[in-house]
């Protein structure tokens, strides 16, 4: 890890001192640069009236202007609250009303003028207002503090052994956990240097890794999979990783596979969300199980619970997966009732993840509690399905979820994006399911697609899949 950040950044959020940023227009940016950026870009929202506490309201680019105002708000102590740039204006004013925003930044380059002095936010001080997908709602304001993104970067770092030797390509979007803490501040806290690309392309990720010396890869399962579909003799250009990170959904076992084939190992993956930062990662070195997440990171304290009475559960029953943590969010933004159903007054936080730890605690996740399907008195979980349905040739992805039934009260339904040229028959896939799968747990509904619809995550979206067969709008 990078000894203490230059006196004036706010290191208490993660920021120390990179060897370089490297943006899209291949433009390199030094630490002095950077930080003289910051205190410029605190000094124009000083001017605005911008004040510790305030919400600035940022796009999310991956420009100098963005990297400068949301270090800038953070060096005054206001809370940075960065948006995807593609937000519709509906989706923008929602931010503005919920967050109560002091000022929203949408500069065209770097803010230049004076600058202002750095504050010394404390630990409890918020800092980071992220706003969580709405798959099942309207967005939620996520607040983090200034010790809670200390606390889940460190933990990070030493799970990961990150160096200021470390050089990280970054292709992911900067409006979320996964790509603007997890990776950019994670390079920042350590001192690495980061190489930003605008978005993925897999043939360009290839290209560009041995080029900037890259050591360091952090994607989403799509990306993978993408990777592992590049011809085979571009793979010796990752010789120089020495770690490959996968997130924000679990990697499907042929993906998995694929890539292993491929390049030889299988990425890392982890688990987290929005309100808790990383929370257990699958180790460095040693066996990565397939289908696991592996053990807590320290200072982190897993346990599964039964959802209805909250009771600790016994190693390998499954339930919900409860935290406690320094890394955990504050709460929902101006939504203490909201706050107080999912995080109790001992500490712990209700992921709405089901799961169970084996005996030496690492951690296996099957699904979200509110994706259970409860057909005839049994719970299916989507992930299980979904396990048995990628083992067929034909299947390049698919989505599980409820359906509404008189009988049973709902049904299993899939989804499933053919691999191209192959078009499984209905019953080709109910057979291969009752080959390896109960008969309660079997869909009744196939549909084929084109895409899985998905969120601003890339996360796939089960709500819109199911309103869509519902409506009859599947096409199969």
């Amino acid at each position: 890890m990078a000894s203490a950040a230059t006196p004036g950044w706010p290191v208490a959020a993660g920021v120390g001192p990179p060897s370089h940023l490297r943006l899209p227009t291949a433009q390199r940016i030094s630490f002095d640069e950077l930080e003289a950026s910051a205190a410029q870009a605190a000094g124009w929202l000083a001017a605005r009236g911008v004040r510790a506490g305030d919400r600035v309201l940022l796009p999310a680019r991956k420009d100098e202007a963005f990297l400068a105002l949301h270090l800038g708000a953070l060096r005054l102590g206001a809370i940075s609250t960065p948006f995807n740039p593609a937000s519709t204006p509906p989706e923008l004013a929602h931010l503005r009303e919920d967050s109560g925003a002091r000022l929203l930044a949408d500069l065209l380059g770097p803010p230049r003028g004076p600058t202002a002095p750095a504050a010394a936010p404390a630990p409890g001080d918020g800092a980071l207002l992220l706003y969580t997908s709405g798959t099942t709602g309207r967005p939620k304001g996520v607040l983090h503090t200034h010790g809670s993104l200390r606390a889940g970067l460190a933990a990070l770092h030493a799970a990961w052994e990150w160096s200021e030797r470390d050089v990280l390509l970054h292709a992911l979007p900067l409006f979320h956990v996964h790509g603007l803490v997890v990776a950019l501040h994670g390079a920042l806290f350590a001192g690495a240097s980061c190489v930003l690309h605008e978005r993925f392309d897999a043939a360009e990720v290839l290209a560009e890794l041995p080029r900037c010396g890259a050591t360091l890869f952090m994607g989403v399962p799509t990306m993978y999979r993408r990777l592992a579909a590049q011809p085979p003799e571009l793979a010796g250009r990752a010789a120089g990783l020495r770690l490959w990170v996968c997130g924000s959904a679990p990697l499907p076992a042929a993906d998995r596979e694929a890539f292993r084939t491929c390049f030889g190992r299988a990425p890392l993956e982890r688990y987290g969300m929005t309100e808790s930062l990383i929370l257990a990662s699958q180790p460095l070195h040693g066996e990565r199980r397939a289908g696991t997440t592996g053990r807590a990171l320290s200072g982190v304290e897993l346990r599964i619970v039964d959802s209805g009475s909250r009771q600790p559960l016994a190693p390998g029953e499954t339930g919900e997966v409860e935290v406690r943590s320094a890394m955990l969010f504050t709460g929902y933004w101006q939504a203490p009732q909201r706050t107080a159903e999912v995080r109790g007054p001992d500490g712990w936080l209700r992921t709405g993840d089901l799961g169970f730890l084996d005996a030496e605690g690492t951690l296996t996740l099957v699904g979200r509690a509110r994706d259970v399907i409860l057909c005839g008195g049994f719970n299916v979980y989507p992930l299980e399905v979904e396990t048995a349905l990628l083992e067929h040739p034909a299947v390049a992805e698919c989505a599980v979820h409820a359906l509404p039934d008189e009988d049973l009260f709902e049904t299993v339904a899939a989804a499933v994006v053919p691999v191209p040229g192959r078009a499984p028959s209905d019953e080709e896939l109910r057979l291969h399911c009752r080959a390896r799968l109960a008969p309660h747990k079997c869909p009744r509904v196939f549909r084929l697609l084109d895409a899985l619809p998905r969120n601003a995550l890339g996360k796939v979206d089960r709500a819109a899949l199911a309103a869509r067969a519902a409506a009859g709008g599947l096409r199969g």
